[in-house]
């Protein structure tokens, strides 16, 4: 008989995010293969940390999560035993910086469509983030050099081959983007598994969508194999297949995608 084996550690380096923090928080204490685990939130932000760690509570308690939670402003004081760091972080003030990355580059010709994609601008994202990033592998190297780290920071693909190439730490980036894909081609393709699309969905991406955009999304990846490739912020979808007979969609999202695109 198969043992469940124990309840990892997970540490969230950037808990205080409303936004990053809130959603993370949520999606692993519904998650039921995480029961028991052990979660310790992080961040600067001693006021937004403590809110936070209040809400995790809050949840933990009411979807029964049995998870076990702690809270510190200091990574050092609960990086040991951990298996899986999450680091969503930023050297801001935020909205200042990311105006000066598209800024300046036009003030010398160079047009960006998004500083975070490539580019100068995201020379200067990265270079402001690296310093913060490489300093928490390190202190992993030290304290729990057999985690997973999970990095959310952006720029991401550049940080995350930063730390693959300068620690000795497993690292493993991530983005929801891609869920947009799954989230547009469902609902283009709704009508094949007669998915249910909100009538204020529109298909491309916008913070007001985003009520509309979760159940779509989740419709798409029970339904949808999608492989997509390229970098932080600019993805490209070069195969879409029905996930259960195999059947190639993408001649079929091309004919309906201008109908259904509606600005």
């Amino acid at each position: 008989m198969n043992q469940r084996p124990n309840p990892p550690k997970i540490v969230v380096i950037g808990a205080g995010s409303a936004i990053f923090g809130l959603g993370a928080l949520a999606t692993m204490l519904q998650y039921s293969r995480l029961r028991g685990a052990e979660l310790a939130l992080v961040d600067v932000d001693e006021q937004s940390l403590c809110t936070m760690t209040a809400l995790a509570n809050k949840m933990n308690k009411a979807w029964d999560a049995g998870f076990t939670i702690s809270s510190s402003t200091n990574r050092c004081d609960v990086l040991p035993g951990a298996n899986f760091v999450i680091v969503s972080v930023q050297v801001g003030p935020r909205e200042d910086v990311w105006e000066k990355d598209w800024q300046i580059p036009l003030r010398h010709g160079v047009r960006q469509p998004y500083a975070e994609n490539s580019g100068p601008g995201a020379f200067a994202h990265t270079a402001r983030n690296l310093p913060l990033v490489l300093d928490i592998a390190h202190d992993m190297e030290r304290l729990c050099p057999q985690a997973w780290y999970l990095n959310l920071t952006n720029p991401l693909i550049r940080l995350s081959w930063a730390v693959q190439r300068y620690t000795n730490i497993k690292v493993l980036g991530l983005c929801h983007q891609l869920l947009w894909g799954y989230a547009m081609a469902a609902a283009v393709l709704a009508d094949r598994w007669d998915i249910p699309v909100p009538e204020h969905f529109h298909v491309h991406t916008d913070v007001d969508n985003m009520p509309n955009f979760i159940p779509v999304a989740r419709a798409g990846l029970q339904h949808l194999d999608i492989k997509a490739a390229g970098i932080n912020h600019f993805s490209w979808v070069f195969d879409i297949r029905d996930k259960e007979t195999g059947e190639d969609l993408y001649p079929l999202l091309r004919e309906r995608w201008l109908h259904s695109y509606r600005k």
